[in-house]
């Protein structure tokens, strides 16, 4: 019943965004290039989030490090939105907030 209900969140999910699905891999190095608006970025953040959760909830196979770069990447660009920064600061935003998940991440496993 857990899978199913998990299933169900992400493909809800999945029907309005498709996004929150794969890997995530097109969706950080899109947030990398700046290829999005901020708005886009956070509702993809929003909905990644509750996609993962429901997928690590369920006990679903599903991978950890790439929604890990997701958030970084997506957090990084979205505080560099907020400090107003020039093109340059958002990038290295972008990067150090990738990093600085993928770091986390290492150092727990």
């Amino acid at each position: 019943l857990r899978l199913a209900l998990g299933g169900l969140v992400v493909g809800l999910l999945a029907v309005t965004h498709p996004d929150v699905c794969g890997n995530g891999y097109t969706a950080v190095n899109a947030i990398l290039h700046g290829k999005w608006l901020w708005q886009s970025i956070a509702a993809l953040f929003i909905f990644k989030m509750i996609a993962t959760g429901a997928t690590f909830g369920s006990g679903a196979v599903g991978g950890v490090f790439t929604p890990t770069l997701f958030v970084g990447a997506s957090l990084g660009y979205l505080f560099g939105c907020g400090v107003e920064g020039r093109r340059l600061r958002r990038a290295l935003l972008r990067w150090s907030g990738w990093a600085r998940f993928s770091r986390r991440l290492r150092m727990r496993h």
